[in-house]
C-alpha cells in the first residue's frame, strides 16, 4: 500500500489522492492549518511517502523548522519535493529567497558535516536528507492571476509576464547519514 502524500501549501492546486494543506479553506483542501506556526504537523513520525512543498517556503518567516518536521514524518526512503522561486524577487509576500545551495545544510554528504552541523546548531533534533537532484527551471505559470489579484490589472490568460525562474529540489530521508 502507498503511503500518505502531503501536498503543503496547495492553493488553488490540491491534488486527488494527496492530503491538501493550506492555511486558507478552499475546494480540494483536507487540513487548513498554518504550517509554519502549528508545528508538529499532525501527522504521525515515520508515516508520510512523499511531500510537496510547492511555492510556498518562500512564505514562511522561518522554514527550516517545517524541513525538520517533514524529516520526522517521512518514512525512511521518503521523499521531500520542494520547488521555491530563484533569488531575489521583490515581493511584499515573499519572506525568504532561495539560491541552488540554500538546502545544502540539510543534505548530508559526508563532504560539508562540520559545516553542516555549525550551520544547523540551532535546530533540534537534524534533518539529514540525501539529495536525489537539484535542478534549475523555468516555472510555466502566468503571472496573470497574481498580476490581477495584487494589482488588481487584467492580463490575457496566455500572459507570461516575465517567466518566473525555480530551483527544484528532490530529497530522500535516508535510513541513515551516509
Amino acid at each position: 500500500m502507498m503511503g500518505q502524500k502531503l501536498n503543503l501549501g496547495c492553493g488553488k492546486y490540491p491534488m486527488d489522492g494527496w492530503v491538501n494543506i493550506d492555511l486558507y479553506a478552499a475546494p480540494g483542501v483536507n487540513l487548513v492549518m498554518d504550517v509554519e506556526k502549528d508545528l508538529p504537523l499532525p501527522f504521525a513520525d515515520n508515516s508520510i511517502e512523499y511531500v510537496l512543498a510547492s511555492h510556498v517556503l518562500e512564505h514562511l518567516n522561518a522554514y527550516e523548522p517545517l524541513i525538520v518536521d517533514i524529516h520526522r514524518m517521512l518514512k525512511p526512503d521518503g521523499v521531500l519535493e520542494i520547488r521555491v522561486p530563484v533569488g531575489f524577487r521583490p515581493f511584499a509576500y515573499h519572506r525568504n529567497y532561495f539560491t541552488k545551495s540554500t538546502f545544502d545544510p540539510f543534505i548530508c554528504d559526508g563532504k560539508h558535516d562540520e559545516a553542516r552541523r555549525e550551520n544547523l546548531a540551532w535546530l533540534d533534533p537534524k534533518a539529514d536528507y540525501e539529495l536525489i537532484s537539484r535542478k534549475h527551471g523555468f516555472r510555466s505559470f502566468p503571472f496573470a492571476w497574481h498580476l490581477k489579484h495584487y494589482l488588481n490589472l487584467n492580463m490575457s490568460k496566455d500572459c507570461m509576464f516575465g517567466r518566473s525562474q525555480e530551483m527544484i529540489w528532490l530529497l530522500r530521508k535516508p535510513g541513515k547519514c551516509l
